[in-house]
């Protein structure tokens, strides 16, 4: 049996990439012999059927001086972490760049001897910071001690190299992976479409980087002038309101729908009700779209999409048939494309069934889990061997 450790104290929440993540790791446990054992903190929403579940106390993770990688709490994180990693075949954490628990994890694996890797997805590295030079010879040694990274695109590779973090003694560790799309669970479902109108559909944030504003004034022509089109919203935040009296400036608020949020487990069934899904993401200095998840449980699902060319977008979805990519913060060309799909009923299937079939030959569960597995082995067999 292959027993991994998945330490992810503070990270671990529901309703986000960790999902994905752990889709990885169900598929792992059903179709080899693998045991693996996700550490959250006490205040993680994550909870799973399946894997099992450990939570640690706060200060048997959290640093006593933020963005200082020094741990002095060492009777906590002996007592409640060490005999975690101790005896696993890999210890599995978060970008130490951007966490201080990745940073432990990574130290502590060393310590008991066991081999350690981590995962990255983000693109950017934000505002300079002082913080940021000081902790760079911490950060080489711990790229140094690490046995994996998995990227998710290759500009997370790129952001390491702008932090000088990428050279001869650290490259042949990162390997770029993605993320998995369960293709059982979002595929096409004739029953939920809506026949009577044309819904187009965004799952996301209501946060100023999702673009909203700019789908809003996209679409806005096309509501106003027939009633049988909708804009549906799924997802939550603090722009709700901002957006609701953008939509009454425009005209459209009768034709704007915004539906909350629902469990993971539901996305397909609303998916399943629109005709186009749109994704506008923006970037800024902080942020950027670091792989774009729903995007491709949309495509899973059959449905044409039009997505920004925003971070690892571009690379996430790299055939010019399967999607529409436009320019950020471009309303002209949403609206341009959306206008297309409304018009083309025959174009919206076309490109909903190439959609499918590409994400479930890059980014399925049996094909990202496929790989994930090899690289474990890679990783676990010489140490048995030795």
């Amino acid at each position: 049996m292959t027993e991994l450790v998945s330490f992810r104290p503070g990270v671990a929440e529901a309703k986000s990439a960790f999902e994905a993540m752990a889709e990885i790791y169900r598929y792992l446990e059903n179709e080899y012999d693998y045991n693996i054992t996700v550490v959250c903190s006490e205040q993680d929403s994550f909870d799973d059927d399946q894997l099992e579940v450990r939570r640690i106390p706060d200060k048997a993770w959290q640093p006593a001086i933020p963005k200082i990688p020094v741990y002095p709490r060492k009777l906590s994180y002996r007592r409640h972490v060490d005999p975690l990693l101790r005896g696993a075949d890999l210890v599995l954490t978060v970008d130490p760049t951007a966490y201080q628990q990745g940073a432990l994890a990574i130290r502590r694996a060393n310590k008991v001897g066991t081999p350690v890797w981590f995962d990255a997805s983000a693109t950017v590295n934000g505002d300079f910071e002082v913080f940021q030079v000081l902790r760079r010879p911490i950060e080489r040694s711990l790229l140094q001690q690490t046995d994996r990274v998995l990227a998710t695109v290759p500009k997370t590779v790129e952001r390491f190299r702008d932090r000088q973090l990428y050279d001869e003694t650290t490259a042949d560790a990162f390997e770029v992976l993605g993320h998995p799309v369960d293709m059982d669970r979002f595929s096409p479902n004739e029953e939920e479409c809506n026949t009577e109108k044309t819904v187009i559909l965004a799952v996301t944030r209501l946060v100023p980087e999702k673009g909203l504003f700019y789908v809003l004034d996209a679409v806005a022509p096309m509501l106003r002038t027939d009633s049988a089109i909708e804009f549906r919203i799924l997802g939550e935040g603090p722009m709700q309101g901002q957006l609701e009296r953008r939509a009454q400036q425009l005209d459209i608020r009768d034709n704007v729908t915004f539906l909350g949020t629902v469990p993971h487990s539901e996305v397909p069934s609303v998916l399943n009700t629109a005709d186009i899904f749109v994704n506008h993401a923006v970037g800024n200095s902080h942020w950027e779209e670091f792989f774009g998840v729903a995007n491709l449980e949309a495509m899973a699902c059959g449905i044409p999409t039009v997505v920004s060319d925003c971070g690892g977008i571009p690379y996430v979805i790299r055939d010019s048939d399967v999607a529409k990519l436009v320019p950020q913060r471009s309303v002209i060309d949403v609206r341009t494309v959306i206008r297309q799909l409304i018009e083309n009923p025959e174009l919206r299937q076309r490109m909903g069934e190439r959609a499918r079939t590409y994400v479930r030959d890059h980014y399925s569960i049996d094909h990202i889990g496929e790989r994930y597995h090899t690289l474990v082995q890679q990783t676990v067999e010489p140490r048995e061997l030795a």
